[in-house]
């Protein structure tokens, strides 16, 4: 009889390594293909072009620079580039975009500025179609008095909910602001 529960024993052995070979396989697979979405996205259009940048930001390849469209009010601390404005505001755990022109549907997401390089991502709100738009963006960690913060657009490209990975960064459309 124990020659049947040895072989048996070595079925569910054989059985357990295989089922962790094709599984492993499969997230292997998986995630080359994530990856391979992202590179096909890089090629040909504008969004494409978008996407390069932020892959070579998060590298350490290059540093972001600012935009020469932005244009700041002395008076008020507003920076305004191309439909998104955002004025200077107090500590706390949400950010007010003063306007924001949307022909897409589009996220803005709070980021941290550290040494001239875009940081964590501290909140993202959904934007639909529309002109001169206000919106509040709440955090999931509050601002810090004296920080420079940048609200960065993305193009919403899929899943319902914000994915830095998979939404595409439009180049160009920033507002730098700083909380007091």
């Amino acid at each position: 009889m124990e020659p049947t529960q040895s072989n048996a024993s070595g079925k569910i052995i054989t059985a357990l390594i295989i089922g962790l070979l094709v599984g492993f396989a499969t997230g292997v697979f998986w995630q080359a293909r994530r990856t391979g979405d992202v590179v096909k996205n890089i090629s040909t259009s504008k969004e494409e072009a978008a996407v390069g940048e932020v892959i070579k930001e998060k590298e350490g390849v290059v540093a972001p620079t600012e935009k020469k469209e932005a244009s700041e009010t002395p008076a008020t601390g507003a920076v305004t580039t191309k439909g998104l404005s955002v004025t200077d505001q107090p500590a706390g755990g949400r950010v007010e975009i003063a306007s924001i022109d949307a022909k897409d549907i589009l996220w803005v997401a709070v980021r941290e500025v550290k040494g001239g390089v875009l940081g964590n991502i501290l909140g993202a709100q959904k934007v639909f179609v529309g002109n001169a738009q206000k919106t509040t963006i709440e955090l999931l960690r509050p601002t810090v008095a004296g920080s420079t913060y940048k609200v960065v657009v993305y193009k919403d490209v899929g899943a319902a909910a914000f994915n830095y990975r998979e939404d595409v960064i439009v180049a160009g459309e920033e507002a730098t602001f700083k909380a007091n």
